[in-house]
Formats: structure tokens, C-alpha cells, sequence
């Protein structure tokens, strides 16, 4: 057992057991500041090492985290740029590297860039259609002029074959 005592205003710590083979009690003691002053010691040191690693582990977590977020911010931003400005659809985000982020950044570019050719095609096509659809209106102006020529030569006929039947 251990047990506290006070021998000349001295706090001691003491531990006594019973011999097997002789019968005999052994008894150790020591000043207490003796003892504990060295586990004390370890423990400040321990509370001192234990502090030193989390603080490292803690600022290598942040750097490999802001390292493994900047790319997706930098897709994020890109794609946040599209969607509430002006669409610009020549934004290319860089690729380098060989990881998700990279594959995310290709295809990407990729979209895009299939985006971009697709709208230049409307484009195109929405020309044709206009210059299609003037040729068209130009068409049935000659073609409503010319009824209406045919309409009015019928009615010129018809009105000689009244002015004649009358007389």
C-alpha cells in the first residue's frame, strides 16, 4: 500500500509490503517532492509534447486542406462566372496534375468548348433562316403583286365583256 506521513515538517510518501519467503514487512519512503517532483517533470513534458504535435498536425492539416481546396475553388469560381456574368464561354480552367480535380478541369474545357460551338452553330443557322426567311417574304410580295395583277385583269376583261353585251 501507499500511504502519506509528515516527519519533520517534511511531507514523505511511503509503501510497504510483506515478504513471501521471510515474513518480514519492507518499507520504502521518500520525501514527496523527492518523487513526484521527477513525475511532475514528465508529466509537464508530456503536457508539452502532446501540445507541440497537435499544434503541428494542426498546420499541416490546414496546408494540405487550403492545397486540396484551391482547385475546386478555382473550378467553382469559373463556373460561378458563367452562371452570373456575362457567359463567357472562352474561360478555360488550367490543367495540371494528375488527380479528380485535374479530370474535373478537362472535362470542363471540354464542355465548353462543345457549348461554345454549339451556340456559334445557332448562330450560324439563325442567319440562314433570316436570309431564307427574307428570300420567302420577298417571294410572296411578287407572288401577292402578281395576283393581284391577275385580279385586275380579270375584272379589266370582265368589264369589256359587260361594256360589250350592253351595246
Amino acid at each position: 500500500e501507499i500511504e502519506y506521513y509528515t516527519y519533520d515538517g517534511i511531507k514523505n510518501i511511503a509503501s510497504y509490503a510483506k515478504m513471501k519467503t521471510t515474513g518480514w514487512t519492507v518499507i520504502i519512503s521518500a520525501p514527496v517532492e523527492e518523487f513526484m517532483g521527477t513525475i511532475r517533470e514528465l508529466r509537464l513534458q508530456m503536457i508539452l509534447i502532446g501540445v507541440s504535435v497537435l499544434a503541428v498536425s494542426l498546420v499541416i492539416v490546414f496546408f494540405v486542406a487550403r492545397a486540396m481546396i484551391k482547385p475546386v475553388n478555382v473550378v467553382v469560381n469559373a463556373l460561378k462566372d458563367i452562371a452570373e456574368g456575362e457567359g463567357d464561354l472562352t474561360v478555360r480552367l488550367p490543367v495540371h496534375g494528375n488527380d479528380e480535380v485535374t479530370d474535373l478541369s478537362e472535362y470542363f474545357n471540354e464542355t465548353i468548348e462543345k457549348i461554345g460551338a454549339s451556340i456559334k452553330s445557332v448562330g450560324e443557322s439563325s442567319e440562314d433562316m433570316t436570309n431564307i426567311g427574307n428570300e420567302l417574304a420577298s417571294n410572296m410580295t411578287e407572288t401577292a403583286s402578281a395576283v393581284h395583277q391577275i385580279s385586275a385583269n380579270i375584272d379589266g376583261v370582265k368589264q369589256q365583256a359587260l361594256t360589250q353585251a350592253a351595246s
